[in-house]
């Protein structure tokens, strides 16, 4: 995969995997009561989480492999499977349980006052299947070339910089946004986003698949 490629998957799949319009529609819900420079205040605390976490998973997504002996091609179908299934549950207008259980977000806002990090920042933009994503793209990072691993690291870091800003002017334009597609609008955005997802999680599927098969072939050999 060249470092083009590798770009070209990577800012669409956190684009499509963040989900904006869900994103919107919960900072609203969140911030409703808030002036307009409290709201600005908390998309910006919520993308600067966002933004941290992503770079954290990108840096540690090779170590995490190496710590519990896993193949990057287990990872590739493991996750491919995980974003297939949220991507199929974004196509049926369906709230994903894999990023934030209503439980889970209803404990959050107890805990605390500033929902800018908790549950915005995570688990709302960065859950569980956000961390999938970040960590299958490390995993197709190719370091057996020191300079393309080098180059496509750094596609991954740009691209969760790239998408977090963009998250960001989604939130702080929520409530215009929403006005405008209103629920047909952000119900087709949505299945599109899904479709999207499941497209890029079947391609991580066949590369795990792709690259297991000569490891059978020389066990059978």
């Amino acid at each position: 995969m060249t470092v083009a490629e590798y770009i070209l998957i990577a800012f669409p799949a956190l684009i499509v995997i963040l989900n904006p319009l869900m994103a919107a529609s919960s900072f609203m819900s969140m911030t409703m009561s808030q002036s307009d420079a409290a709201q600005l205040r908390i998309a910006k605390r919520a993308c600067i989480t966002a933004l941290i976490a992503l770079i954290v998973f990108s840096f540690a997504g090779h170590l995490i492999f190496r710590i519990f002996n896993i193949t990057v091609e287990a990872f590739r179908i493991a996750g491919g499977i995980i974003l297939f299934t949220i991507g199929m549950q974004m196509l049926k207008l369906q709230p994903s349980r894999i990023k934030q259980t209503e439980e889970e977000r209803e404990e959050a806002l107890k805990k605390t006052q500033d929902v800018g990090i908790v549950p915005l920042g995570i688990p709302i933009l960065v859950g569980p299947g956000t961390i999938t994503t970040v960590l299958v793209l490390t995993a197709e990072i190719n370091w057996q070339n020191k300079l393309i691993g080098t180059l496509q690291m750094t596609g991954l870091l740009i691209s969760s910089l790239l998408s977090t800003v963009f998250i960001y002017f989604i939130l702080i334009n929520s409530r215009r946004l929403i006005d405008i597609l209103k629920t047909t609008g952000i119900g087709v955005m949505t299945r599109v986003m899904g479709l999207i997802l499941t497209v890029i999680a079947t391609q991580f599927v066949i590369n795990g698949v792709k690259g297991l098969l000569p490891k059978f072939a020389s066990l059978l050999s």
